[in-house]
C-alpha cells in the first residue's frame, strides 16, 4: 500500500527509469553463468573462480572515479556507458575462446557494475524527494530482485536448449534495448 502511494505520487522520470532498469532485469540473469561460460573456454574451477574475484577487484576499484565520472557528464550518460559495457561484455562471452580475452572481458564487466549499481540508486535519490528516497530505492531493489529471478531461470532454460553462445547473446541483445529505452526517453533527465 505505500508502495502504491510513492509509485503513484513519483514524478514520470522516477517511472520511467524504474521500468527501463526492470526491464533490464528481467534478462540480466546471475553472474555464475559467466563463471560457467569461462569454464567453457578452458578455466579450471580455481581460475574462474579467481576471474570472478577479478571482476570485484575491478568493480571496488573503479567505483569511485566513475562516480566522479557521473557527476561530471550525467547518470545516464554513465549508466549507458555501464549498459554498453556490459553488451559488449556478453557478446565477448558469447564467442571468446582465449583465457587471456576471458580475463579482459571480467575487467570490462567489473567496470560495468561500477557504472550502473551505486549509479541508479544515486539517480533515483535525484529525482524522489528526501523523506520517499529509501522507499524509491526499496522498490527499484524490490522490482529488480524479482526479474534477477526470472532473468536466471531464462537464462538457464536458453543455456540448456540453445548454448551458451545464445544465452550470452539474449543477454547482450537485452541491454542493447535498454540503450535504446534510455536515449528515447526524454522523460529521464539528464541528471
Amino acid at each position: 500500500l505505500i508502495s502504491f502511494s510513492i509509485w503513484k505520487d513519483s514524478p514520470l522520470a522516477f517511472k520511467h527509469l524504474i521500468l527501463i532498469v526492470t526491464f533490464f532485469s528481467f534478462f540480466n540473469g546471475s553472474d555464475v553463468f559467466l563463471i560457467l561460460r569461462s569454464r567453457q573456454i578452458g578455466f579450471s574451477d580455481f581460475t574462474a573462480i579467481g576471474g570472478y574475484i577479478f571482476y570485484n577487484l575491478v568493480y571496488a576499484s573503479v567505483s569511485y572515479p566513475i562516480g566522479i565520472l557521473s557527476d561530471k557528464i550525467g547518470k545516464r550518460k554513465t549508466f549507458s556507458l555501464g549498459i554498453t559495457i556490459f553488451s559488449l561484455t556478453y557478446i565477448g562471452f558469447a564467442f571468446v575462446n582465449s583465457d587471456w580475452l576471458c580475463w579482459i572481458l571480467f575487467a570490462f564487466y567489473g567496470i560495468y557494475a561500477a557504472s550502473t549499481e551505486g549509479i541508479v540508486k544515486a539517480w533515483i535519490s535525484n529525482l524522489i524527494p528526501p523523506q520517499k528516497r529509501a522507499s524509491a530505492i526499496g522498490i527499484q531493489n524490490a522490482l529488480s530482485s524479482i526479474a534477477f529471478l526470472f532473468a536466471s531461470m531464462l537464462t538457464g532454460l536458453v543455456w540448456n536448449y540453445f548454448g551458451s553462445s545464445v544465452a550470452m547473446m539474449m543477454t547482450a541483445t537485452a541491454g542493447l534495448l535498454t540503450i535504446i529505452l534510455l536515449l528515447r526517453n526524454r522523460s529521464i533527465k539528464l541528471f
